[in-house]
């Protein structure tokens, strides 16, 4: 069953495919959430797993079960003593570890195995007195690990499925036991702050060592053995580490401040990494969005994507270059708060960002559109209605997607095809290039048309600047947009003519097709 994770405050809650909220979900006993930090999520199978803001790693279920994703592994080893008489011979030696079950009796977590026994037991035709300790976590299981008679490989012996008993009574035949050897586990680390799926596997970056890439066995969230680690690019080029991961089909990438890395491969044995360029990085986890097999994010100039082709500076593709590479537009020093998504519907990428204007505040108050499949931007666009703070897709009643922006005021949005910013009017402004045959000459500019799409009701401002370069601008017309075409009068003498057309009205959108000003001609040169 689909469904949509959401940290609002200090609380977890679900999103129904109505777009209800849940009451806030109970989390693990000491458990708590940060709400100066961003939350950091990962899907894995149906289930959902939060790093970055908790106190340790949580995964939460479709049915809204909160555990923790780690549980500590024993610290006492097991104790094996000679039972009653029975069918063992040989010697023989324990491990165990704590389990966790959800409801459905999906395993959620499995810790570290307990120390080492300090030696092996030898009996001859016995039974075996296993002992063992208690979970002081929210574990509900104990798993028994035994080797074979005179055996050095663990294999699974027994499942205690409660967190009370502390001893087991083993009589099992070597031949009972698991045909598989006892998997590789251990602990995932609490200071996790990077978090995603890919090949079958989480992967993380911690607090404490941020050029460290730790990953799960494949197809187990909760088993990360300390050999599955390795080092990502140039080690302590900086202080910030690896800040983003770009999981691609085949790739992996791994982005920081000054380096782009990736890891390709199937396991331990033969995973590669690879510096793909020490040209550009990776500012902020959050603008990283994959579609379709290539991945976007932002950099200190400007917007990139990685493809199977290299990389590209979409933005310089796309003119927009002062956008990213100034302090004009968009505040820089605040690149590591943008949030991105995707929206499949529109196929827009979308990346909100604090713009100059907010930069002594550093509040994210703004966002730039590309179109993918046309290469164009649009924006800055700004809303008065709420202060954007993430951007996710969430799965609807009808079976589709739908690209959705949260608030630092509590509630989501999701676009509309009205005209208004939540009944506020969305002001319009467009300004033509000065007209001039030659700007060396005095033009007399003549009646002015305008042709627009007929609509139901609504005004259109022009507002004429004739004169010299810099003049002030005349008083403005009023253009109605019932009428599909309207004449005005002459605009009058000058240099050069310029036109500025404004709306501010709820629920109307201008469509200009066109202008005419007829009778352009020169009376004198300068």
């Amino acid at each position: 069953m689909a469904f949509t994770l959401l940290q609002v405050g200090d609380e977890l809650k679900t999103m129904n495919l109505s777009g209800a909220l849940s009451s806030a979900l109970t989390l693990p006993t000491g458990v708590t959430l940060a709400t100066d930090t961003v939350p950091r999520f990962a899907r894995f199978s149906k289930f959902a797993i939060v790093v970055n803001t908790p106190s340790k790693p949580i995964v939460v279920s479709s049915s809204g079960e909160v555990f923790p994703l780690g549980l500590t592994a024993p610290t006492s080893a097991m104790t094996m003593t000679a039972g009653a008489a029975g069918g063992l011979t040989g010697a023989y030696r324990g491990l165990y570890t704590y389990r966790l079950y959800d409801s459905d009796f999906n395993i959620i977590s499995e810790s570290g195995y307990s120390p080492d026994m300090a030696n092996a037991l030898t009996v001859s035709a016995q039974r075996i007195t296993e002992g063992f300790t208690v979970s002081s976590e929210q574990a509900n299981a104990r798993v028994l690990y035994r080797t074979t008679a005179n055996g050095g490989v663990y294999f699974t012996s027994h499942i205690v499925n409660n967190n009370l008993d502390t001893s087991y009574s083993d009589n099992n035949a070597d031949d009972s036991l698991s045909i598989l050897e006892a998997p590789e586990l251990g602990t995932i680390p609490e200071d996790m702050r990077l978090i995603c799926s890919w090949g079958g596997r989480l992967w993380g970056v911690t607090k404490s060592h941020r050029d460290q890439v730790r990953y799960s066995e494949s197809g187990k969230m909760y088993a990360w053995p300390e050999l599955n680690s390795f080092y990502a690019g140039r080690v302590g080029s900086d202080e910030a580490g690896v800040i983003g991961f770009a999981p691609r089909r085949n790739m992996l990438g791994l982005g920081k401040k000054g380096e782009f890395c990736a890891v390709s491969g199937t396991s331990r044995s033969n995973f590669v990494q690879v510096t793909l360029t020490d040209q550009l990085g990776v500012d902020s986890q959050e603008s990283v969005a994959i579609y379709r097999d290539t991945a976007f994010f932002l950099w200190r100039d400007g917007v990139y994507t990685w493809d199977d082709s290299g990389f590209k500076c979409i933005s310089d593709l796309g003119n927009v270059r002062t956008w990213f590479a100034t302090d004009d537009v968009l505040s820089r020093g605040h690149f590591y708060k943008a949030f991105g998504s995707i929206d499949a519907t529109t196929m827009r990428y979308r990346l909100f960002l604090v713009s100059a204007a907010s930069s002594a505040t550093g509040t994210i108050d703004c966002w730039v559109e590309y179109d993918i499949r046309t290469g164009h931007w649009f924006g800055p666009h700004v809303t008065t209605a709420f202060s954007p703070t993430c951007a996710f897709e969430a799965f609807g009643a009808n079976q589709l997607f739908f690209d959705m922006v949260g608030s630092d005021e509590g509630f989501v949005s999701i676009d509309q095809e009205d005209r208004n910013d939540w009944g506020d009017a969305i002001a319009m402004s467009a300004k033509t290039k000065p007209f001039t045959p030659d700007p060396d000459r005095t033009h007399y500019f003549g009646d002015l048309s305008v042709m627009v799409e007929k609509a139901a009701s609504g005004t259109l401002l022009i507002t004429p600047t004739v004169g010299e370069l810099g003049s002030n601008p005349k008083d403005p017309y009023s253009r109605y947009l019932k009428r599909e075409r309207q004449r005005f009068n002459s605009l009058g003498y000058g240099r050069v003519a310029a036109l500025t057309f404004t709306n501010n009205e709820v629920d109307v959108n201008p469509v200009i097709y066109g202008i005419v000003i007829d009778d352009v001609n020169s009376s004198g040169r300068r």
